[in-house]
């Protein structure tokens, strides 16, 4: 809605570089006080988060450029500039997940007690940066002519992503409300928790059965499509990952939930 955020010179600053910015600052700080609470390492947390963010922002502009191939095989050049297209969160998360497993096995540290550490700060922090998205105008959804909290962008000075004028679904505040919901639910079952690992894969699983959904609504072109479903819809790129994420988590989940109860001494019903 509001793209520049500041100008410094001629370079201008956008809501959206400030939100994810501030997402990933807020999903770190509120890392870091949970670890201090759980007596794990602090300093760990901060190396992990940087190595995490590069994994993620290297991770989700490669999967936007896998679903964009041709067009950048042809403009090779285009690839380092993201103004010419975005980037795929669940591109990032892969990559992040990947790169902090292999920072967790070369410090010989507890990986899945970190995943249950960060994933709600991963939830949070992610919430925080569709808010840019909705800023800018990217990711934005299908029409909604006759939905009254549909929301249209104006003619935008900046470089125009959604259709002005158009009435949209606010797929971003979908989106946003979403992963609030995630980081809500992540916090009453901490407390809770049955086994180690439960944390990070009840995170996976809800975003990834949210995405899902999610991608119904999305109306931005550069999806990349993977086939026709079986009702003759497109399944985009981000819903297949997040169908396999999904599956994934609900296997882990079950094998770790099998092996805590082995290791107790009791029997599944």
């Amino acid at each position: 809605m509001f793209p520049i955020a500041v100008r410094l010179g001629e370079l201008p600053i956008t809501w959206y570089g400030v939100l994810v910015a501030a997402g990933f600052f807020v999903g770190v700080r509120w890392t870091l006080g949970a670890a201090r609470r759980d007596g794990l390492s602090g300093a760990h947390v901060e190396w992990l988060a940087f190595w995490v963010i590069v994994a993620a922002v290297v991770g989700s502009r490669a999967l936007f450029v896998l679903t964009q191939l041709p067009h950048f095989l042809a403009h090779p050049a285009e690839i380092f500039q993201p103004r010419r297209g975005g980037l795929v969160f669940l591109g990032g998360l892969l990559a992040a997940v990947a790169v902090g497993a292999l920072y967790m096995r070369l410090r010989r540290l507890p990986l899945l007690r970190y995943a249950d550490l960060v994933a709600p700060g991963i939830a949070l922090g992610h919430a925080i940066g569709r808010l840019g998205c909705l800023a800018v105008g990217c990711c934005y959804g299908t029409p909604a002519a006759d939905l009254p909290w549909a929301v249209r962008f104006p003619v935008s000075e900046w470089e125009q992503i959604a259709p002005a004028g158009v009435p949209l679904h606010p797929v971003q505040l979908y989106e946003f409300g979403a992963n609030l919901g995630i980081f809500a639910l992540l916090l009453v079952l901490r407390p809770r928790r049955r086994f180690v690992g439960q944390i990070g894969l009840t995170y996976l699983a809800l975003y990834g059965a949210a995405r899902i959904v999610l991608e119904v609504f999305r109306g931005d072109g550069e999806r990349g499509f993977v086939w026709q479903g079986v009702l003759g819809e497109a399944v985009s790129t981000s819903q297949f990952t997040a169908a396999m994420l999904l599956i994934a988590a609900v296997v882990g989940y079950a094998l770790l939930r099998r092996r805590a109860r082995a290791a107790s001494g009791s029997t599944p019903p």
